[in-house]
């Protein structure tokens, strides 16, 4: 039976009804903070909710598919390309995409799209916008930290770890960081994997002492810190283990924490422990005394010299110190003022020199000190510690003291025995004279401590030059002076000095100071040159006399001479044969003259010359020459050498020639 077509009151009320509904989900959908649209087949906007109009600032009538989104054209047809493709493929999309919001500023959106089907025909798309914009952040937030945690954990120099001890007594190593590898060579997994690979990893001798601790720390739950050594694969290291426990809702204990090896820095402090014995052996073992005080006057450390010299109980607060020590002037019983004791002076940022001070025990001799004070700064400029070095000068004054004397009888005995000394410093230019430089050299003594400079202005123009030089010699080499030169007496006349010293070097062998005698040789001197001009005398004299003896002239009778010639004859000889001859000749008025010359070993063409020379010479005189002693082989030199005697006449032998010179008389 047909059923009848609905009235139109039914049909009025069936609308009604549906508009209700309609007004209903509408209400609903604008509930929701979430943008919602419908679009056609054409992409044309029927339905946006509340948000997505207030979110767009559009009203309904005026949604087309350019109104979509911001107005960027490009942006709105990328956004419609992907519209299609839903419509195209009927499956939804879900996607982020970052986007202007109303006010203007970038936010984040999740875009969820679905196909709208009607008998299963795609007559649209539903697209829910939603901000997501928060949970972008905070997932990027979150990112970030487990990515910034990561790059700490990984620069921890060791590994991070997570332990839980679980309440039937069974543990666990949920968490390994990767530093475990680089640290000790040892993977993460071997961690997780084996329950007690970390205990029996632990050195034998420091495994009552590992769980010890992680009992106290699980049962107080309190923090876990312990040191000691681990062996994997035969390798020794120390570490360093630090966490604090917590207790889950489940009862188990948790320790987030840190093992580090520390094992290059346990070795540096093993290396700085032996370098400080070392060097507190070293400051003990100096003979001198070290002092260190805090601002407060507190002493901080003294080493064995100090506490020798000021006491076993130095190290008391200076206030209790009075009954080990008193310090007093120097050779006085005026106590030391407090408040000019080095230490305190150096706390007031003064450097200070002493060496005035002397200590007085009263189970022991009086010790003199020389001492040396600073302040120490720390890095902000403030006084940190003040530091005084010790030296005992006891013995140094002793022999400073004998040294004066020593000093004082030696210029006496210099005086007496007229000898100078001196003492040169040569880094400051300046000589020290004893006090016989007056009776010898006429100027007073504070006059006369001069300088190198004028020192050498006083000697004589003609000594300067090489009595400098020497004394630059011995000065580089550190050697011994000796050297004559005459000096400008105060009076203005010169005496001759003997100046005789030596050089001595410092640690690096530079010349520093010069220690010397000055003696006055004046007298000497002129005994010399008198001694001089009487040997010259002498000299001369005896030259006469060989003369005479080497040339000498003999009468046979009152016209006839003989000159003997005996030895070699040089040009000198020649000369003296010639003068002697017409000397003799022209005294005696000789006639004949024989020069004989059976003693000269050798006649040459310098010999033949002379006698030649002498010859005519005498032929001048109006006396002939007559040359006897000329032996065979004498004849036969001169003859190889082209020599002819001229008229000479020559005989064999001296006898010869005398009788030759007889007979001519006769005749």
């Amino acid at each position: 039976m047909a059923q009848d077509p609905p009235s139109s009151v039914d049909l009025a009320a069936r609308l009604a009804q549906l508009e209700r509904e309609n007004r209903i989900l509408q209400a609903m959908l604008d509930t929701v903070p979430d943008a919602i649209v419908f679009k056609n087949a054409d992409l044309t906007i029927e339905y946006a909710n509340r948000a997505f109009r207030e979110w767009f600032g559009l009203p309904l009538e005026q949604f087309h598919v350019a109104d979509d989104r911001s107005g960027d054209d490009a942006y709105a047809s990328e956004y419609q390309s992907h519209d299609r493709q839903v419509l195209r493929s009927g499956l939804g999309s879900e996607f982020e995409e970052r986007s202007n919001a109303p006010d203007g500023s970038l936010i984040t959106t999740r875009s969820i799209k679905q196909p709208v089907r009607d008998a299963n025909q795609v007559i649209g798309l539903v697209a829910v916008l939603r901000d997501v914009t928060s949970a972008a952040q905070a997932s990027r937030s979150l990112t970030e930290t487990q990515a910034r945690l990561s790059r700490i954990i990984s620069n921890v120099p060791g590994m991070v770890f997570q332990f839980v001890l679980h309440p039937d007594g069974t543990s666990e190593f949920p968490y390994v960081s990767e530093g475990i590898r680089q640290a000790f060579g040892i993977e993460p997994e071997r961690l997780t994997s084996e329950r007690d690979a970390l205990y029996n990893w632990v050195h034998p001798e420091d495994q009552p002492e590992f769980i010890r601790s992680f009992v106290e720390s699980g049962q107080l739950l309190e923090p876990w810190q312990w040191e000691g050594r681990v062996v994997y694969d035969g390798v020794v290291r120390w570490v360093r283990g630090a966490s604090r426990p917590t207790r889950t809702e489940a009862g188990d204990i948790l320790w987030d924490g840190v093992l580090m090896d520390i094992t290059l820095q346990r070795e540096n402090e093993a290396a700085l422990r032996r370098l400080q014995n070392r060097l507190q052996q070293f400051l003990d073992a100096t003979p001198v005394g070290l002092y260190v005080v805090e601002p407060d006057g507190k002493p901080y450390y003294a080493n064995a010299k100090a506490q020798e010299l000021l006491g076993q109980h130095v190290m008391l607060p200076v206030s209790q110190q009075t009954e080990t020590y008193r310090t007093y002037k120097i050779g006085s019983e005026t106590l030391y003022p407090r408040e000019e004791l080095p230490t305190q002076r150096a706390l007031k940022g003064e450097m200070v020199h002493l060496d005035d001070l002397e200590f007085r025990y009263a189970d022991k001799p009086a010790t003199a000190i020389e001492v040396y004070a600073r302040p120490i700064y720390d890095p902000n400029d403030q006084i940190e510690y003040a530091i005084a070095t010790f030296f005992d000068i006891t013995e140094r004054r002793q022999i400073a003291q004998e040294l004066f004397d020593w000093r004082q009888r030696f210029d006496l005995i210099m005086s007496t025995v007229e000898l100078v000394m001196y003492d040169y410093d040569v880094t400051n230019n300046k000589i020290e004279w004893s006090d016989s430089v007056t009776k010898i050299l006429g100027y007073p003594k504070a006059e006369f401590s001069l300088s190198l400079d004028a020192w050498a202005a006083g000697l004589h123009p003609d000594d300067a030059p090489e009595a400098l030089r020497l004394l630059e010699i011995a000065q580089e080499n550190c050697s011994t002076y000796a050297v004559e030169y005459r000096f400008l007496h105060h009076s203005g006349h010169w005496l001759w000095l003997l100046d005789r010293g030596f050089f001595i070097p410092n640690n690096d062998g530079v010349a520093i100071r010069m220690l010397g005698l000055v003696q006055d040789i004046t007298e000497r001197k002129q005994a010399e040159v008198m001694r001089e001009q009487m040997q010259g005398q002498i000299i001369e004299a005896q030259a006469a006399a060989l003369r005479e003896l080497s040339t000498p002239l003999i009468p046979i009778n009152d016209r006839t001479v003989i000159m003997p010639l005996i030895g070699s004859i040089d040009s000198a000889r020649a000369t003296q044969i010639v003068e002697s001859l017409l000397q003799g000749v022209s005294q005696m008025n000789a006639g004949v003259v024989i020069l004989d010359l059976t003693g000269v070993p050798v006649v040459d063409t310098q010999v033949a010359s002379a006698l030649l020379q002498a010859a005519r010479a005498v032929r001048l005189l109006g006396a002939e020459v007559v040359l006897t002693g000329i032996r065979p082989e004498i004849a036969q030199t001169l003859v190889s050498l082209g020599i002819s005697l001229g008229d000479v006449v020559t005989l064999s032998n001296l006898q010869s020639g005398i009788e030759r010179a007889l007979n001519r008389r006769l005749s």
